[in-house]
C-alpha cells in the first residue's frame, strides 16, 4: 500500500473547490469541468481550452488558475508527468502574478504531489509546506486539511508512522468539521495505510471499506479504484489471498475503465505477486508482462530530468522578470513611440467598440420601449373591457331587475291605490340602488371610514338593523372591485335575514386593520339547516362574489337560534 499513497497527493484534493466567487455563468461552467474531470471525460482537454478562452476574455484569473490545475491533474493521471509539471508551473505563474490565493494554494499541493511521485522529496516538501503556509494565512479549513493530509503522506513514505498518523487525524477532524465527505474518505484511507504497516490489517480493511462506500456515493471513480486496490493489498498482507485476488481484479477493471495508467501499472504488478503466492505461474507471468510493457510509458529517468529543467526554467524566468523591472526606465524611452501608436490604435478600437455597443443598447431600449407600450395598451384595453362587463353586470343584476318588476306592476295597476304606492316605493328603491351603483362605479378606491359611512347610509331604513364598526386604520384604501362585491354580498345577506328568518334584530359588525376587512352579519331569526339548504338563499352566488376578490365567505346557522355570515377580504 505504501507504493500507492503518493497518488493520493493529487487525488486527495483533485476535486477541490475554488473559494474565489465567480459569476453564475462562470461558476456553472467550472462545475461542469469538475464533473467532467471526475467522470474522466475524454473531451475534457477540448472543454478546458474553450473555458480558458472565455475566462481570459473576462480576466477571471481565479478560474484560469483552476483550469490549469484541472489540466495538470488530467495529465498526471494519464501518466504524462512532465506535461503535468509544466502545466502546474504555468498556473502558479498566473496565480502569483494576480494574487489568486485559494487556487494557488491547491496548485502548490498538486505540483508537490507529482514531485513526490518522482522521488524528488526536497522539492515536494517545499511546495506542500508553501501551500500549507498559505492555507494558514487564509484560515482555509479545507485547504489546511488538505495540507496536513499531504504532509502525513510524505512522512508515511519516510517511515515516520506516528508523525504521519498525527497529521492524518488532524486532516480527518478538519474535514469532518465542514462535512467534506470526499476528503474524509482520503483521510480514512491514509489512516488505513499506517494501520496496515502496523500489521493491524482488519482495522485497515474496515477503514478502507468505509472510504470505498463514500467514494461510490459521490461518484469518485479514481478514488473507488484506489480504495479497491488498497483493500486487495491489505487482504494479501493478512494472507487472505482469495479476497485479495477478488479485489485486485475489481481494481484492474476500475483503473482501466478510466485510463488511470499509474494505478493500472501497479495493479498488474500486484496481481503478478498474488498469483505467484497462489502458485499460478501462468497468470503471474501474464501480469508481469503487462506490468513491464506499461512501466516505461509512465516513469523513467529522462522525465525526472525534464522536471528539473521545468523548475530551473521557472526560477530563471522569475529572476529575468526582476531584471526587467530594474531596467524598466531605460526601455520606456525606446518603446515610447511604439506605446503611443499602440495607445492610439487601442483608443480607436475602444471608440468603435463603444459606438457599436451604444448603438446596440439604443436599439434594444427602443425595442423594449415599443414592447412595453404595446403591453400597456393591451392592459388598458383589457381593463376597459372588464370594467364595461362589470358595469353591465351591475346594472343588469340590480337596476334591471327592479325596473322589470316596476314594468310588470304598472301593466296591472288599474286603479288600485295600494299598487300605486308599491310602484312609488319600488321607484324610490330603484333610484337608491342606481345611486349606489353609480357611486361604486365612479370610485377607483375608497377609504375604510367612507365605506362604513356609506354602508350605514344604505342600511339606515331597516328598523331592526344596526351597524357597528371597529376600524383600526380609517385611512386604509379599498379597491372598487372589493367595495362592490362586499356591498352586494352584505346586502344579499341582510335581505335573506329580512325575507326568510323573521329576525327582530340584525347586527352588521365591521372590523378592519391596515391589511384586511371583516364584515359579520348576524341575526336572531329562525335559522336553517345549511346541509339541506346549500343551494338556497343565493349562497353559491355570495360565495362566488367573495372568491372573485380573493376573499372568503362563511355561514353558520342553528335552527331557532339565528344565522351568522362572515365575509373576509384583504385590501390588496
Amino acid at each position: 500500500m505504501r507504493h500507492l499513497i503518493v497518488i493520493l497527493l493529487v487525488l486527495s484534493s483533485a476535486f477541490a473547490r475554488a473559494n474565489t466567487p465567480h459569476s453564475k455563468e462562470i461558476e456553472a461552467m467550472m462545475h461542469k469541468l469538475r464533473t467532467a474531470y471526475q467522470s474522466h471525460n475524454d473531451s475534457l482537454a477540448y472543454f478546458l481550452t474553450k473555458a480558458e478562452n472565455i475566462v481570459l476574455e473576462i480576466k477571471d484569473y481565479a478560474a484560469l488558475v483552476e483550469i490549469y490545475r484541472l489540466r495538470g491533474n488530467y495529465f498526471f493521471l494519464a501518466g504524462n508527468h512532465s506535461k503535468a509539471i509544466e502545466t502546474y508551473i504555468q498556473g502558479i505563474k498566473i496565480g502569483e502574478q494576480h494574487k489568486v490565493s485559494y487556487e494557488l494554494e491547491i496548485v502548490y499541493y498538486e505540483i508537490g504531489g507529482v514531485y513526490s511521485k518522482n522521488e524528488d522529496k526536497k522539492t515536494a516538501y517545499a511546495y506542500i509546506y508553501k501551500g500549507l503556509a498559505l492555507g494558514k494565512q487564509l484560515n482555509d479549513t479545507m485547504g489546511l486539511a488538505d495540507g496536513h493530509n499531504r504532509i502525513g503522506i510524505m512522512l508515511d513514505r519516510d517511515g515516520k508512522l506516528d508523525s504521519s498518523m498525527y497529521h492524518y487525524n488532524i486532516s480527518y477532524a478538519l474535514n469532518k468539521s465542514i462535512n467534506n465527505y470526499g476528503a474524509m474518505s482520503y483521510s480514512l484511507e491514509n489512516i488505513a495505510t499506517v494501520l496496515s504497516q502496523q500489521n493491524k490489517f482488519e482495522q485497515a480493511i474496515e477503514y478502507l471499506k468505509q472510504a470505498l462506500v463514500i467514494r461510490k456515493e459521490i461518484d469518485d471513480k479514481y478514488g473507488v479504484a484506489i480504495a479497491t486496490i488498497n483493500i486487495s493489498e491489505s487482504y494479501m498482507q493478512s494472507k487472505q489471498l482469495d479476497s485479495a485476488i477478488f479485489y485486485g481484479h475489481k481494481a484492474e477493471l476500475a483503473s482501466t475503465s478510466i485510463g488511470f495508467l499509474d494505478l493500472t501499472q501497479y495493479t498488474y504488478q500486484h496481481l503478478c505477486n498474488l498469483y505467484k503466492l497462489k502458485n499460478d505461474f501462468n497468470l503471474a507471468l501474464h501480469y508481469h508482462e503487462l506490468y513491464t510493457t506499461m512501466k516505461d510509458s509512465v516513469y523513467n529517468k529522462e522525465k525526472s530530468k525534464q522536471f528539473a529543467e521545468f523548475t530551473t526554467k521557472f526560477d530563471t524566468e522569475k529572476k529575468e522578470q526582476q531584471i526587467k523591472v530594474l531596467n524598466k526606465q531605460k526601455t520606456i524611452q525606446r518603446l515610447g513611440l511604439f506605446a503611443t501608436v499602440l495607445l492610439l490604435i487601442m483608443l480607436i478600437v475602444l471608440a468603435y467598440a463603444y459606438y457599436k455597443n451604444r448603438t446596440a443598447k439604443e436599439e434594444k431600449l427602443k425595442a423594449e420601449a415599443l414592447f412595453l407600450l404595446q403591453l400597456k395598451e393591451a392592459e388598458a384595453r383589457n381593463a376597459m373591457q372588464n370594467e364595461r362587463l362589470r358595469i353591465s353586470r351591475e346594472l343588469h343584476d340590480n337596476i334591471g331587475a327592479h325596473l322589470t318588476f316596476i314594468n310588470a306592476t304598472v301593466d296591472n295597476i288599474g286603479t288600485d291605490n295600494n299598487k300605486l304606492q308599491q310602484v312609488k316605493d319600488l321607484t324610490n328603491e330603484t333610484i337608491r340602488e342606481l345611486r349606489k351603483t353609480v357611486w361604486l362605479i365612479n370610485k377607483s378606491s375608497v377609504k375604510v371610514e367612507e365605506f362604513v359611512v356609506k354602508l350605514r347610509d344604505f342600511l339606515k331604513n331597516i328598523d331592526q338593523l344596526s351597524v357597528q364598526a371597529n376600524v383600526k386604520d380609517p385611512q386604509a384604501l379599498m379597491k372598487a372591485e372589493l367595495i362592490t362585491e362586499l356591498f352586494r354580498t352584505t346586502q344579499e345577506s341582510v335581505n335573506n335575514a329580512l325575507k326568510y328568518s323573521g329576525a327582530t334584530k340584525i347586527l352588521v359588525d365591521v372590523n378592519s386593520d391596515a391589511q384586511a376587512i371583516q364584515v359579520i352579519i348576524s341575526d336572531n331569526g329562525s335559522g336553517f339547516d345549511i346541509e339541506e339548504s346549500s343551494t338556497g338563499f343565493g349562497l353559491e352566488n355570495m360565495k362566488h362574489r367573495m372568491n372573485s376578490i380573493g376573499g372568503s365567505y362563511g355561514i353558520s346557522s342553528v335552527k331557532n337560534e339565528g344565522t351568522t355570515v362572515t365575509l373576509e377580504a384583504k385590501f390588496s
